[in-house]
């Protein structure tokens, strides 16, 4: 036969059995604990810089993906020597992966940079040659040189100085 459990409540004294008495206590132990795991959101998102960030609240300027999470028990599990060890592989394939990303996009900024300088050096050498030519020609189907107008000159160096701002920042 269960125990009985004297509690006192605003109405005063009264006769629990133990079990109703364990019950309470659990649930109130509990529903907190419920309460706090199930309202935890966590956000990831990208700044500017494309940075990754996590948080419990939702940026209000860019958009976030939710996580779900998954609960845990009280009672942290140890993993196996076999479950670190795959852990840890899956780790260093993702650090690698990321590096083999920045170095991509390091070289593909390299290139870019060198292409812009090449095209500078290539605007500048144009511009500088309208701008010490007294004329310019353009030649017709047989080879022989047409001088062309005035005009077209200025129209030409106007260009190439279009060409030196947009290569040459």
């Amino acid at each position: 036969m269960e125990g009985l459990h004297v509690v006192m409540d605003s109405i005063g004294l009264k006769m629990l059995p133990m079990r109703a008495v364990r019950l309470s206590v659990l649930l109130i132990v509990l529903i907190p604990v419920f309460a706090v795991l199930n309202a935890a959101e966590i956000y990831k998102w990208k700044d500017e810089n494309g940075k990754l960030h996590f948080g419990d609240n939702k940026p209000r300027d860019r958009a976030a993906e939710q996580i779900d999470i998954k609960s845990t028990s009280a009672v942290p599990v140890i993993p196996s020597q076999d479950e670190r060890r795959k852990r840890q592989q899956r780790l260093l394939r993702l650090f690698e992966q990321e590096r083999e990303e920045a170095n991509i996009e390091a070289q593909r900024k390299k290139q870019h940079q060198l292409r812009s300088q090449k095209n500078c050096a290539f605007a500048r050498d144009r511009l500088r040659s309208l701008e010490r030519s007294a004329y310019v020609y353009d030649l017709d189907k047989q080879g022989n040189r047409i001088i062309l107008p005035e005009d077209r000159h200025q129209a030409s160096m106007s260009a190439a100085r279009k060409k030196v701002e947009h290569w040459c920042r």
